[in-house]
């Protein structure tokens, strides 16, 4: 992994701001993707693989690729929120912590209790 220096990664966002810039993720810095089946009960979220979404929706169903993009829109709030419900991360929070006092330190968690809120939601 290269060190970048104080210069460089000036001259870097200096150029992202400048303008339009947009990047394709590679397959391995693909971000982690779930379902959930009911959104009233965060154990029932799954992870799944992004390489064969088939798997988890519908056959034919697959990701060609992923770009990120530098944009002046603002930045969205309340969504995840409105779809998951208020009281969603209160109840993950109750079933991470049986989960946790039932595994231990070291054990084996379901993927639901093997992320965090900030996963979902930044800020607040």
């Amino acid at each position: 992994m290269k060190n970048f220096g104080r210069e460089e990664i000036r001259r870097a966002l200096d150029g992202l701001e400048a303008g339009q810039v947009t990047r394709e993720l590679a397959p391995d810095d693909y971000p982690v993707f779930a379902t959930i089946d009911d959104p009233a009960n965060p154990h029932t979220l799954k992870q799944v693989d992004p390489h064969h979404l088939d798997r988890a929706f519908a056959s034919g169903v697959s990701l060609k690729a992923i770009s990120l993009s530098v944009t002046d829109e603002p930045i969205t709030a309340g969504k995840t929120g409105a779809v998951l419900g208020q009281g969603f991360f209160k109840i993950w929070q109750a079933q991470f912590e049986e989960a946790f006092r039932k595994s231990g330190p070291f054990g084996q968690r379901p993927f639901a209790f093997q992320i965090s809120r900030n996963d979902f939601v930044a800020g607040d």
